[in-house]
């Protein structure tokens, strides 16, 4: 008797809309970890600089960077992430845009060195006009880095664009800190700054699997012109009100203030740099793979802001609570009365945390237009404010209250949209916020009764920074566990998923 063979069951298909999601879980990791060395050694090296460099000197290129930013706006144009939020991208739309691009940075490089005189004149800074030069040729850096990093971002590469965002940092800092050591003060940033921008840029066009070519076909750039307007203009308007208030510190203020407010602002949004565009860099491209299911696009959502702001909210606070001592400790003399500007900016960037996630929710679900409408109102409503308040009472303090209230702003009409557009309810946003809010509040508490009760004794700066910092960290832990322990093992269920082969 001939025995029937017996076929094996194919295995079963994973849902797609699963199978995006576990993609994009799996990319948390290497931008998590990708930011976490990269910014790691920026922020050492930074701290390095802080203590070899005068402040005043740092503010000059904090300034020519602001310019630069400007520069690197025009030369993506929109391109780039028009690009990043296609379903489809053939290889001749993608070397239109590249070559664009290219072309684009170049003129503006060209324009600073033609500009750069006037451009001094106007922030009051003589020594601008040296550094602003040789600054602009980052521009063409950046824009070759960050085509590469959108497209590897879009194919879910994350290994290889791990690779690039640490060659970033790592040739700053191996450049900037030993130049600094050895007395090139401003130039030491400016040289940091470029062999940063080279690395990147040739670490990231190797690591990319698809070659690039040169040329611009007609129909593809009308195509690629087309569909980058609405990114353009929100990232036009965001530009503006996100830059208009260090230039009106840069112009009004002084280089001097303008580094005291800057470092303020890189350390109050460490956290959101960290974790809530890291963790938006890998969801993205889910979020615009499942924009036929928006019921799952906002579950989804929800679940990143729990998460982001519950590990978010504890350095913020914990820094907001400490300042005083963090910069007589980590600073130096140099650095005081920073303080009450970073306090402040802590309240800012903990709203950043939730501003930025639903951003990247609406861009990846066609709302740029409408962030860019809220981005023009913003530019019309509060940047002349900061400017005014910079003018008339000549206050860093002010201006990061107003920076506060600028971000609010923003916050009411995005979570607005969200609920009515792209079914976010507000209850189901509300209770993302409840716990890492309550969390934080008790650290605030914790740091700040532990730092006042250690005023009154003898001890040194760095065991009280290190003792407060250590209460608020377990009042944190302690209010998360007693509100909700089930958000624990969530969280370790998520963090399985990502880490899974």
């Amino acid at each position: 008797m001939t025995s029937i063979p017996h076929e094996t069951a194919p295995p079963p298909q994973e849902p797609a809309e699963h199978s995006i999601t576990t993609r994009a879980l799996k990319g948390v990791p290497w931008t998590l970890a990708a930011f976490s060395l990269s910014r790691g050694f920026q922020l050492i090296g930074t701290l390095v600089i802080a203590r070899l460099v005068p402040p005043r000197e740092i503010g000059v290129v904090l300034t020519g960077l602001v310019v630069v930013n400007a520069l690197n706006l025009l030369s993506d144009n929109g391109l780039s992430i028009s690009l990043l939020m296609r379903e489809k991208v053939d290889r001749r739309l993608a070397d239109t845009v590249f070559t664009l691009m290219l072309g684009i940075a170049a003129a503006c490089v060209v324009a600073a060195w033609a500009f750069a005189g006037p451009i001094s004149n106007a922030f009051g800074s003589p020594e601008l006009s040296d550094v602003l030069p040789i600054l602009a040729l980052t521009v063409i850096t950046s824009t070759i880095t960050w085509y590469f990093t959108n497209m590897l971002q879009r194919e879910m590469l994350w290994r290889q664009r791990f690779a690039g965002q640490f060659a970033l940092a790592f040739g700053y800092v191996a450049v900037a800190v030993p130049c600094a050591a050895l007395g090139a003060g401003v130039w030491s940033l400016v040289a940091g700054q470029l062999a940063a921008g080279i690395l990147a840029s040739l670490v990231l066009w190797r690591a990319y699997p698809h070659p690039v070519r040169i040329g611009i076909h007609r129909r593809e750039a009308g195509i690629a012109l087309r569909e980058s307007r609405p990114y353009v203009s929100q990232a036009a308007t965001a530009f503006l009100s996100e830059n208009l208030h260090f230039i009106a510190v840069a112009a009004i203020l002084g280089p001097r203030a303008m580094a005291l407010y800057s470092m303020s602002y890189r350390l109050s949004e460490l956290p959101n740099q960290a974790l809530s565009e890291r963790v938006a860099e890998a969801t993205v491209p889910a979020y615009v793979r499942m924009r036929e299911d928006p019921a799952r696009a906002a579950s989804t959502l929800m679940i990143a802001i729990r998460y982001l702001l519950l590990a978010s909210l504890l350095p913020l606070a914990v820094l907001a609570a400490v300042a005083p001592d963090f910069v007589d400790a980590v600073l130096g003399p140099r650095w005081m009365k920073m303080d009450p500007i970073l306090t402040t900016l802590c309240v800012w960037g903990a709203i950043c945390i939730l501003t930025g996630s639903l951003g990247w929710f609406l861009n990846a679900n066609r709302g740029a237009q409408f962030m860019a409408k809220v981005n023009l109102f913003r530019l019309c409503v509060s940047m002349p404010t900061i400017f005014v308040a910079a003018a008339v009472f000549h206050s860093l303090e002010v201006v990061a209250i107003l920076l506060c209230v600028d971000i609010t702003i923003e916050l009411v009409p995005l979570a607005f949209f969200a609920h009515t557009r792209l079914q976010v309810p507000f209850r189901t946003l509300i209770a993302a916020v409840r716990l890492p809010g309550l969390a934080a509040a008790v650290a605030v508490g914790c740091t700040l009764g532990t730092r006042l009760g250690l005023d009154q004794t003898d001890i040194s700066v760095w065991p009280r920074l290190i003792l407060s910092s250590a209460a608020g960290v377990v009042g944190y832990a302690a209010c998360t566990l007693l509100v909700d322990r089930h958000a624990i093992t969530e969280l370790r269920g998520l963090v399985s998923r990502a880490v899974a082969r």
